[in-house]
């Protein structure tokens, strides 16, 4: 009789990180101490994250960025690295040489769903954002049938405590407010 084994991938720290992500052109993310490859964006994907992040600027006077696929680290041990559609930050905590953020320096992240992606999006990186204290997670899901949006605010170690959504949400930035709808990103 034989046995196989399967040696596990050996884990990555952020150093390793680093060059792993030097070296792909595909957009890849760091779960666990496992390095993921994603798919590229479909075009109306990364079109509908233009679309939110040029809303998100022009009703918080520039006090928010919005930034498409930059790295947030959410935990050290093991390290996860994910790179959302789009990071909404206070202009202080990004220069010219930015590459990846801490988790607390982010507002938002965003994800547009794709179809290789929603048990991800909808899931999995809700617990993660949540455990990590990312203050609201925007899911935008664009799927024909399956048209939706749901902003997750108050986040614990158990998840996000409220959500709201369906054609439409108000995601608040102190004294401002972004109102996104589902048609606002569809047109």
């Amino acid at each position: 009789m034989t046995t196989t084994t399967s040696a596990l991938p050996p884990l990555v720290d952020l150093d390793g990180w680093a060059a792993e992500r030097a070296a792909h052109e595909a957009k890849v993310e760091l779960v666990r101490g496992l390095v993921i490859m994603a798919p590229s964006e479909g075009a109306v994907n990364l079109r509908s994250g233009w679309l939110i992040a040029h809303a998100i600027e022009r009703a918080t006077g520039r006090e928010r960025l919005a930034v498409p696929h930059l790295d947030v680290v959410l935990s050290d041990v093991p390290t996860t690295v994910r790179c959302p559609d789009l990071v909404v930050v206070r202009p202080a905590a990004i220069d010219r040489g930015t590459t990846r953020l801490s988790a607390a320096d982010v507002d938002l992240v965003a994800e547009v769903v794709s179809p290789s992606s929603v048990e991800t999006d909808w899931l999995v990186k809700r617990a993660e954002y949540a455990r990590a204290g990312i203050g609201a997670y925007l899911v935008v899901d664009l799927r024909p049938g399956a048209e939706r949006l749901a902003l997750f605010t108050r986040p614990g170690p158990d998840g996000y405590a409220d959500v709201t959504g369906g054609g439409a949400v108000v995601i608040p930035f102190g004294d401002d407010a972004v109102h996104l709808a589902l048609g606002d990103l569809l047109a």
